[in-house]
C-alpha cells in the first residue's frame, strides 16, 4: 500500500508539473495562429452571439445609480503579462461584484507586452457590466502596442498632454543570419512572412472589432497594427481614437461625470464618478509575478545563479553564495515558464558562464572569456523566442551589463586564486619556519620551555641556550605544539617590522 501512495503522489507531482510548463507559457509556438477568441472576433459589431451589444445607444432607459466609489488601477512603465493581467482583471471581477463601485479606471503607461495577455485583459473589458475609463497618463505616457487594444477596448478613452498611443503592429523576434541560414532560400522567408502576415490578419481583425464595438476610428486601428502608425493627443482626439484630453485624473472624473455609456448587454448607464476615489494596488504575490516575469529579471536572476553557484564551488562551505545562487535559479525559472523561451540562446547563456567559469581553471589566455562573453551576449539577445505574441525582449543594455559584471567577477576570482598560489605560504607549520619571535616568558634552555609572542599567537618555545624576556629569537623548527628556536641577539624590533 505504501508503494502504491508513493506512486500515485510522484504521479500527480508529475502531472502537477507538466500542466505548469505546458499551460502557463502564454504566447504560442512560431509558426501557429494566436487562437482567435470567440466573443472578440465572430462578429464584427458586437461581442461573439451577444445581438444586444449590438443594440442601437439611446434605446434603452440609462440607469442612474446615484453617486458610489471609483476604483483607480495603475500599470506606470509595465508591461503587460501575466502578473498585470491577473491585477487588472481580477480588480475588475472583484469592482463588478462591489454594489458601491460605479466605475472603474485604468491609468496607462505601457510599453506593450503579450499579445494573449492582452486579448484575456480586453475579453474581461467588454464583458464588463461596469463602466471601465482608460486614462494613458500622467504626461508623458504611451499606450504603445498593447496598450493601445486596452485603451480601445475602453468605454471612456482619456489621454493626457504630451502622450501617444499606437504602433500595434505584431513583432517577430529572431536572431541575425547565421550559417547555414542561407540554405532557406525563398522558401523560407516566404514562410516567415506568410506566418507574420496571418498574426497580422488576426490582430487587424482584433482590434476592428474592439474599435467597432466602442465606436473608435476602425481604420486608423487598423492602420495602427499594421503601420505601426503612432499620434499624439491632439490627433487621437481629432481622430476619434479617444474620447478626450485631461490634464490630469481629477479633470477627467469632473468632466465624464454624468455621461451616459452602454455596457456589456446593451445597458445604458449613467457615469457617476464624483464620489469616492479609491487606489487597489498590486497584491504582493502580483507584484512578484509582474516582477519574475519581465525578461530583463528573469535574464538577471539567471545570471545571479550562475555567480553565486560558481563562488561557492569555488570556495566550498561559503554556503551563501551557494543558497543565494541556486534561489535565483528557481525563480529564474519560474519566470521562463511565462515566457516563450528560445532554448538554443537559453544553452548559449549557460555555455557562456561556464565558459567564463573554465577560464579560472584552464589557462586559454583569454579564449574562454571571449568566448563565454560573446555566447552570453547572443543568447541573452535572443532569449525571448521568436513570437509576435509576445514583444518585449531583454534589452541590450541589461545584457552586456550582465556580461561585463560576469567578466569583472570571474577574473577578479581566477586573479585572486593566482596570486593564492604563488604567493609564499604565511600559514601552518611551514609558515612559521623563519618567523621572528618575542619572547614573553624566560625560556630557561635545554628541553624546559617559554613562551613566545609570534604571527599573533603565543606558542610554548624551547632553546639551547637560556633567553630572557622581551628578547627576540627565530624560529627554526615545528615541534608538535612546541616551536625550536634559536637566540638572535642582534634582533631588534625593527627587525620583527621588517
Amino acid at each position: 500500500m505504501k508503494k502504491v501512495a508513493l506512486l500515485t503522489v510522484a504521479l500527480l507531482s508529475l502531472g502537477v508539473f507538466l500542466a505548469a510548463a505546458g499551460v502557463s507559457a502564454e504566447p504560442p509556438s512560431v509558426g501557429e495562429v494566436p487562437d482567435a477568441e470567440p466573443d472578440l472576433a465572430v462578429d464584427a459589431d458586437g461581442v461573439g452571439d451577444d445581438d444586444s451589444a449590438g443594440s442601437q445607444p439611446g434605446t434603452a432607459v440609462p440607469v442612474d445609480l446615484g453617486p458610489g466609489r471609483v476604483e483607480v488601477f495603475t500599470l506606470d512603465d509595465q508591461i503587460i503579462n501575466r502578473g498585470t493581467r491577473d491585477y487588472f482583471v481580477e480588480g475588475l471581477e472583484s469592482a463588478q461584484a462591489d454594489a458601491e463601485v460605479r466605475a472603474v479606471v485604468l491609468v496607462l503607461d505601457t510599453p506593450g507586452g503579450s499579445l494573449q495577455s492582452t486579448r484575456e485583459i480586453v475579453k474581461a473589458m467588454l464583458a464588463s457590466e461596469t463602466p471601465i475609463i482608460v486614462y494613458v497618463g500622467p504626461e508623458g505616457s504611451r499606450a504603445a502596442s498593447a496598450g493601445t487594444f486596452i485603451t480601445m477596448a475602453a468605454h471612456v478613452a482619456a489621454m493626457a498632454p504630451a502622450t501617444n498611443i499606437g504602433a500595434a503592429h505584431p513583432v517577430i523576434m529572431k536572431p541575425p543570419v547565421g550559417p547555414g541560414s542561407e540554405d532557406k532560400g525563398e522558401a523560407g522567408k516566404d514562410s516567415e512572412a506568410a506566418m507574420l502576415e496571418k498574426v497580422t490578419n488576426d490582430s487587424v481583425a482584433f482590434i476592428r472589432n474592439i474599435a467597432d464595438q466602442r465606436g473608435r476610428n476602425a481604420d486608423w486601428a487598423e492602420q495602427a497594427v499594421r503601420d505601426s502608425v503612432s499620434i499624439q493627443v491632439t490627433e487621437a482626439v481629432e481622430l476619434g481614437v479617444v474620447d478626450l484630453e485631461a490634464k490630469g485624473l481629477g479633470e477627467l472624473l469632473a468632466t465624464i461625470d454624468g455621461r451616459t455609456v452602454e455596457v456589456a448587454g446593451g445597458k445604458q448607464v449613467v457615469l457617476r464618478t464624483q464620489g469616492q476615489v479609491l487606489d487597489q494596488a498590486m497584491t504582493l504575490a502580483q507584484k512578484v509575478l509582474t516582477v519574475l516575469t519581465h525578461p530583463n529579471v528573469t535574464f538577471l536572476l539567471m545570471a545571479l545563479g550562475a555567480l553565486g553557484l560558481y563562488l561557492e564551488f569555488n570556495n566550498p562551505g561559503l554556503i551563501v553564495p551557494g543558497v543565494v545562487g541556486a534561489i535565483a535559479l528557481l525563480l529564474a525559472a519560474f519566470g521562463l515558464s511565462f515566457i516563450p523561451v528560445n532554448i538554443l540562446a537559453l544553452l548559449f547563456v549557460i555555455i557562456g558562464f561556464g565558459c567564463l567559469i573554465a577560464e579560472v581553471y584552464v589557462t586559454s589566455f583569454g579564449l574562454f572569456t571571449t568566448a563565454g562573453l560573446a555566447s552570453i551576449v547572443f543568447g541573452g539577445l535572443f532569449l525571448v523566442k521568436e513570437s509576435p505574441e509576445f514583444t518585449v525582449g531583454v534589452s541590450p543594455t541589461v545584457v552586456i551589463a550582465v556580461a561585463a559584471f560576469s567578466a569583472v567577477v570571474t577574473l577578479g576570482v581566477g586573479w585572486l586564486v593566482y596570486r593564492g598560489q604563488v604567493r609564499e605560504v604565511v600559514g601552518g607549520s611551514e609558515g612559521m619556519v623563519g618567523a621572528e619571535a618575542r619572547v614573553l616568558r624566560e625560556i630557561p634552555g635545554g628541553r624546559a620551555v617559554g613562551q613566545v609572542f609570534v604571527h599573533g599567537e603565543r606558542w610554548s618555545a624551547r632553546c639551547e641556550q637560556p633567553v630572557a624576556r622581551d628578547q627576540y629569537v627565530r624560529v627554526v623548527r615545528v615541534d608538535g605544539l612546541v616551536l625550536e628556536v634559536e637566540r638572535e641577539a642582534a634582533a631588534t624590533t625593527e627587525d620583527l617590522s621588517s
